[in-house]
């Protein structure tokens, strides 16, 4: 298994823990839930673009974890999502480093 799958596998995990945060936060935690249930199609097949947008968009959810974190779900939101936008964020580079592999070794066999 290669160390993207990996990556993509324990982001997809992350993702559910907040999205399972977020809707123990109630409506507001819902209305939040929205653009992740959005995008959730595409990042489950892998698609390195929206786990790069994925990586800006979860900034926005670290802030507002932290904006709330007198609540119960605040802070676990933003530890979620610091988790999610680094493995997000390494999606992205493990995945560009494995095309850039596989052209170099199809540029080789040629």
């Amino acid at each position: 298994m290669s160390p993207a799958r990996v990556v993509w596998v324990l982001d997809l995990l992350l993702l559910l823990g907040l999205l399972g945060s977020l809707a123990m936060a109630g409506p507001a935690g819902w209305l939040a839930a929205v653009p992740l249930l959005l995008m959730l199609p595409w990042l489950i097949r892998g698609r390195p673009r929206a786990f790069a947008l994925l990586s800006l968009l979860i900034v926005l959810y670290i802030g507002g974890g932290l904006a709330f974190r007198d609540t119960g779900a605040g802070m676990t939101v933003a530890w979620l999502g610091a988790g999610l936008f680094l493995g997000a964020t390494a999606f992205v580079r493990f995945t560009a480093v494995e095309r850039r592999r596989a052209a170099d070794r199809q540029g080789s066999a040629l």
